[in-house]
């Protein structure tokens, strides 16, 4: 696959410079107002940008090398020198969705108190509007990755496990207390349910609006607490 031509101007940065940067339209580079690092920055940002347009509308199976490049504006050699191929992508723009996610989860779980059940639904109620909010990310998130490569597979158990260790970490001390029980484990079961859940509504099969969804994943951890507290004090 060729390159874009000396007189395609289509690769070129499009950020914010000042009025004295110079633009060299055969090489697609600008000078004056990013430096090396930056203009390599901002490349790699317009491919995750259109590996999330890509993977988000026309589905991981679909997506290809060119339909990327094209959908960025960059030439194929920016490609290949960030990413060695579409899994690689796919696992950087599933990491920049998740960060994005995790980060509104726990800032509204630090906002939330210091009770147990609203910290739960102020948490999973920001991360399923986060996941909700742009339905290429949750397309990717809930249906893609499962289907991509195993890099990517490998990716979202990460995901998945890293999730399930926050929500034990926060656990209760009653939750934590039932020996018979892993923390961990549950976590991970609550995690992979709410997973299905979010699949359900996304493909229209959940009967009710966002609020419900919440409710009901609410009502997943609310019921394991319980059943934490009641075995840690029928062992007292």
């Amino acid at each position: 696959m060729s390159g874009p031509s000396a007189d395609d101007t289509s690769n070129i940065i499009d950020l914010p410079v000042s009025d004295s940067a110079k633009v060299d339209p055969a090489l697609g580079r600008v000078y004056g107002g990013l430096t090396a690092e930056q203009r390599t920055a901002a490349r790699r940002e317009r491919l995750l940008d259109a590996g999330l347009e890509v993977f988000g509308s026309d589905g991981y199976k679909n997506a290809t090398v060119r339909s990327v490049i094209r959908t960025s504006g960059l030439g194929e050699r920016y490609f290949y020198e960030n990413f060695e191929d579409l899994d690689d992508l796919m696992v950087a723009v599933a990491e920049r969705i998740h960060e994005e996610v995790m980060r509104e989860s726990l800032l509204a779980v630090a906002n939330a108190g210091d009770d147990a059940v609203d910290q739960i639904r102020a948490g999973l109620g920001a991360f399923i509007r986060a996941m909700t909010r742009d339905p290429r990310k949750a397309r990717i998130k809930l249906l893609e990755m499962s289907g991509a490569g195993d890099a990517v597979k490998a990716r979202r158990r990460e995901g998945m496990h890293q999730m399930a260790s926050l929500i034990a970490l926060r656990a209760p001390d009653e939750a934590k207390s039932v020996t018979s029980l892993d923390p961990n484990l549950i976590a991970l079961g609550l995690v992979g349910a709410v997973n299905e859940l979010l699949i359900e509504w996304f493909v229209g099969e959940f009967p009710g609006d966002i609020d419900r969804l919440v409710n009901h994943c609410t009502a997943l951890f609310e019921g394991t607490l319980r059943m934490a507290y009641d075995q840690s004090t029928s062992t007292d």
